[in-house]
């Protein structure tokens, strides 16, 4: 069930920069039990880069330090979606 949808970062043409404990001070707040993240990529593209998976892997392993689960990490653009979770990454 979704309790609460939070906007954390709004970045530029390419990149937006987000420290794991912006990420998780919603859940914090809302003393969630887990969270989706997800971000989009503009150029449409739903490659999933090396620093995407990067940055999965700090959120999940700061997430778990926290007591949070992190369900999935979605990447969307125009022509659908990649789920990190049903692409075997988390």
């Amino acid at each position: 069930m979704l309790l609460k949808r939070e906007v954390v970062s709004i970045g530029g043409l390419n990149t937006t920069r987000t420290h794991p404990r912006e990420i998780l001070q919603p859940a914090v707040t809302h003393l969630a039990a887990g969270f989706v993240m997800a971000h989009n990529h503009p150029s449409g593209s739903l490659r999933v880069s090396s620093d995407d998976r990067e940055f999965t892997r700090r959120i999940r392993e700061a997430s778990e330090l926290m007591g949070f689960v992190l369900y999935d990490h979605l990447v969307v653009a125009a022509g659908g979606y990649v789920s990190f979770k049903e692409a075997g990454w988390l």
